[in-house]
């Protein structure tokens, strides 16, 4: 088996073919682009793959890279600051470029896995689809997802035009995946758009205390909570998605099914820091920040239930674990 993985040193294509080289994958060809002073590479440093090549020469030679037998494409490269402002790029990047690519894949029979966002539910007020119900994902369904932001608006674009044009249905091998509030080893080049779980341990080490956000009155605080799962989980719907015989097609939601309040979060950072010789706290709580609040997801909760129907019935780690697992990540790769 051949794997083909876009945005190959980011943080989900990175912990994927670390992923693949534990199942003793490594005939890969990664994916991907690097700015001058990029500190992507160390994601992929300690990785085994066949070749790297840029986002241009796949673009150019696309039906080269995927006339192989059994070759499959993960595509997970997009730009995916939620505060990134420059919509021609969002657009040719998060779309017309990934159409292009997807486009030549599934004319040659290629089984592909996208990464679509959670991102696309918005305030949530429309649901999160995944029920028996709503498993067709209709394009009325989609059509009425409140895009609060330019990366969640050419998630939900590209979605609509797969299910539009029968990418999505049965005769085709297309599966994108929702997914949640991702977190996990390999995210410090994502700076500003890094977990809770980088950010609570900076805080942690550099003053102890920890400031939550507020949303509002005590009742919305309730509903100020996040669907948060640990990449390794996400990665594993991706193979098990990727190396079923009956190559799923469709949208499913990759999330745990449990949101998490922020406080009980940034607790259980605190509580995990003190195997390392840390305390925390948690200070006063203070506004969202004015440079998130437009756009911002106040919460987020999957319904797995479509996944379950196909018979994914893995595990996901609670928070806990997760929380753990990443931090275990920060202190040995600082």
């Amino acid at each position: 088996m051949k794997y083909v993985v876009t945005g190959a040193a980011g943080f989900i294509g990175s912990n994927f073919i670390k992923l693949l080289n534990d199942h003793g994958c490594f005939d890969i060809i990664a994916v991907d682009d690097f700015k001058s002073k990029d500190i992507k590479w160390k994601n992929v440093s300690d990785l085994i793959v066949r070749d790297f090549v840029t986002c241009n020469q796949f673009q150019k030679h696309t039906n080269e890279f995927l006339a192989t037998k059994d070759v499959k494409l993960i595509y997970l490269g997009a730009h995916t600051d939620t505060r990134f402002s420059d919509c021609r790029e969002i657009f040719r990047n998060n779309f017309q470029y990934q159409k292009q690519i997807i486009r030549t894949a599934l004319g040659t029979n290629t089984q592909v896995v996208y990464a679509s966002s959670a991102a696309t539910y918005g305030d949530g007020r429309f649901g999160t689809a995944g029920s028996s119900g709503l498993d067709v994902w209709t394009m009325d369904f989609l059509n009425h997802l409140p895009s609060q932001n330019m990366y969640a608006w050419s998630k939900n674009m590209f979605d609509k035009h797969a299910s539009i044009n029968g990418w999505l249905d049965h005769k085709h091998s297309l599966s994108g995946i929702k997914i949640f509030n991702c977190y996990g080893p390999r995210e410090n080049h994502k700076e500003h758009m890094r977990s809770f779980v980088y950010k609570a341990h900076d805080e942690i080490i550099d003053s102890g205390i920890i400031h939550p956000w507020r949303r509002g009155t005590e009742e919305d605080d309730l509903y100020f909570a996040r669907d948060f799962i640990y990449v390794e989980d996400v990665c594993k719907v991706i193979y098990w998605l990727i190396t079923k015989a009956e190559r799923p097609h469709g949208l499913w939601n990759v999330g745990t099914g449990v949101a998490t309040r922020w406080n009980d979060a940034f607790l259980k950072v605190i509580t995990s820091m003190e195997r390392f010789g840390y305390s925390g706290k948690l200070g006063p709580e203070i506004p969202v920040p004015e440079s998130f609040r437009e756009g911002y997801q106040h919460y987020t909760r999957a319904n797995n239930e479509r996944l379950r129907s196909l018979g994914y019935n893995h595990k996901f780690k609670s928070i806990s674990e997760g929380i753990e697992l990443t931090l275990d990540y920060i202190m040995n790769n600082k």
